[in-house]
């Protein structure tokens, strides 16, 4: 199911959540990677590795994952034959549909002996192909495209003295430089006006492109691939045959790479040369994510206390690794990924979490229920699509009207087991900023550039500049990596709001109607009380008094009972 609910369902508890803890070095891990996934992104020069040990509520990421699989066969197996028929897989629809995966479930597919029942063993490998060892790898919304020629203007209008650099005082004037393509001064840029500004797109909807030619057109910079348990496919290989070989007059040798070609460390480079003829084939490049990476993480996140936890260790002496608050950044010439984690604040229990869209789906059954007469009509649930997948198997009588009671008996069936794969299982979520302008600043991808994230990209782009500036040249390329459980991220938890802004709908009321411009946050120009109040909720003083800091003054100045 969509993103939406859980933007609610995490503002619900947040008042009660506890900050995140600073990342601290850990130990060598186990030598047993069977409790570790990995991720490999192909960087210009050479591809850079990444070793995950999660740990989820004391459990090592491939034993929850397992533990959860276990359950939720013998949840399907109502007749409890030891086998799924049919009927019974099919019941595990709202489930993957929760995860932000298809709800279509081809039985015969799964079925691999072809006898007609599904046993343990094909279950969870059709499982373990939807999420690999409890793993799934999620690309963010790509919003609003970054055309070269926009982002070389845009750069351009940053670039006060025409140098060709950006310098550190023209950096921090970001924000300045941008507020000046902000027509309608609602303090938020989007792309429209930056067209605009270029003239190239008039405001007028009428006049506006057609969807046509305003399709993203993502550029990968720095592909990366999700390396599971027993990874059969290893999906990577084929484009580091491409991307590293370069120019080959011999078609032959274009699938094979030699020292010159891979520049990973002489150690690493003999591990995967199996047969010692100094080059790497297809089938040794498949053991790439075998040999030392170039940082190990272990990230740790215990529901119950509400906490996340990041340690890492480097690897590698070409890799820069940086360590941030809450984060880990790698660098390799003009590649970064940088590495986050779920915000412990965010996270909630199975049951916390069955709770909440419980309260949605019934808050979402009123609001479509427009003539107020107690049920909803297959018309009246298509704007939802919650409803509209699943609306044939919630109306359990089949009379084309889904009753209050009827919905119930439906959550009753497939809301414990939906919490429970979302408490179970890992999503690293991916935002690629390639080189251009645009997608520094806007990084959420939602075509609309905030004030927070005018902020924030004045923080990256000054860590990342040289002595002499940032050229156009030298912008760096990022993957931007947040990785936690399923209940702590907003693209999977269960049920969509069908609220587009970035505001949650638990934040105080007094918040919502401020945020004027919906990006999440109040500036002063929004706020309506005066200075010295702002600055008393504006606990980090960052300037922008955040949906968390509203709610946790709320609270401080809450009423007692």
């Amino acid at each position: 199911m969509s993103e939406r609910w859980i933007g609610l369902a995490v503002g619900l508890l947040v008042m009660f959540g506890l900050a995140l803890a600073d990342p601290v070095s850990v130990p060598e891990p186990p030598s047993d990677k069977a409790s570790s996934f990995a991720l490999i992104a192909l960087a210009e020069t050479r591809p850079l590795l990444v070793r995950v040990n999660a740990v989820l509520d004391g459990k090592p990421l491939h034993e929850a994952w397992d533990a959860f699989l276990d359950d939720a066969f013998r949840t399907l197996d109502r007749n409890g034959d030891g086998s799924l028929d049919e009927k019974e897989a099919a019941d595990i629809r709202p489930t993957v549909f929760a995860a932000g995966l298809s709800p279509v479930v081809q039985f015969r597919r799964l079925d691999a002996d072809r006898d007609g029942v599904l046993s343990r063993q094909e279950f969870f490998q059709w499982m373990n192909r939807q999420f690999p060892g409890g793993v799934r790898l999620q690309a963010s919304r790509a919003g609003a495209d970054e055309f070269n020629t926009e982002s070389d203007a845009l750069f351009d209008r940053l670039d006060l003295n025409g140098d060709g650099k950006l310098d550190g005082n023209e950096i921090r004037r970001v924000p300045e430089s941008l507020s000046r393509l902000d027509f309608n001064e609602d303090e938020v840029v989007t792309f429209a006006e930056i067209q605009q500004f270029l003239g190239r797109v008039p405001l007028s909807a009428e006049d506006a492109p057609s969807g046509q030619e305003r399709r993203p057109r993502l550029r990968r910079e720095l592909p990366l691939y999700l390396v599971s348990r027993n990874d059969p496919v290893a999906e990577w290989v084929p484009e580091m045959l491409s991307r590293y070989t370069g120019p080959q007059s011999n078609r032959l040798r274009s699938r094979r790479l030699s020292r010159d070609q891979f520049k990973i460390s002489p150690t690493a480079f003999t591990l995967l040369d199996q047969d010692k003829d100094g080059e790497l084939d297809s089938e040794e490049l498949r053991r790439f994510a075998d040999i030392p990476a170039d940082v190990v993480t272990e990230l740790r996140f215990d529901t119950t206390k509400r906490q996340s936890t990041m340690g890492h260790r480097p690897g590698s002496d070409d890799v820069k690794v940086v360590s941030q608050p809450n984060a880990v950044v790698l660098v390799l010439g003009k590649s970064r990924v940088e590495i986050t984690i779920a915000n412990g604040q965010r996270l909630l229990t199975a049951d916390q979490l069955a709770t909440v869209n419980r309260e949605m789906a019934r808050r979402r059954f009123v609001d479509l229920d427009q003539d107020r007469n107690g049920y909803l009509t297959s018309e009246e649930a298509l704007t939802f699509s919650d409803f509209r997948e699943f609306f044939a198997e919630m109306d359990a009588d089949g009379d084309g009207k889904l009753s209050e009671k009827e919905l119930e008996a439906w959550l009753d069936r497939h809301l414990p087991l939906i919490s429970k794969a979302m408490s179970a299982h890992v999503v690293v979520r991916v935002n690629e900023s390639s080189g251009g302008m645009l997608h520094w600043l806007d990084a959420n991808r939602d075509g609309r550039i905030t004030p927070r994230e005018m902020r924030n990209a004045v923080q990256t782009l000054l860590r990342v500049m040289d002595r002499d500036g940032l050229g156009k040249a030298g912008m760096p390329v990022v993957v931007h990596l947040e990785i936690g459980p399923a209940t702590g991220m907003r693209e999977h938890a269960g049920f969509s709001a069908g609220s587009e802004d970035a505001t949650p709908l638990s934040a105080p009321l007094w918040f919502r109607r401020m945020d004027r411009n919906l990006d999440g946050d109040v500036s002063p120009q929004e706020f309506l009380g005066p200075a010295a109040k702002f600055r008393e909720i504006d606990a980090d003083g960052d300037g922008l008094i955040s949906a968390e800091e509203a709610a946790r003054y709320d609270a401080r100045h809450r009423p007692v009972k």
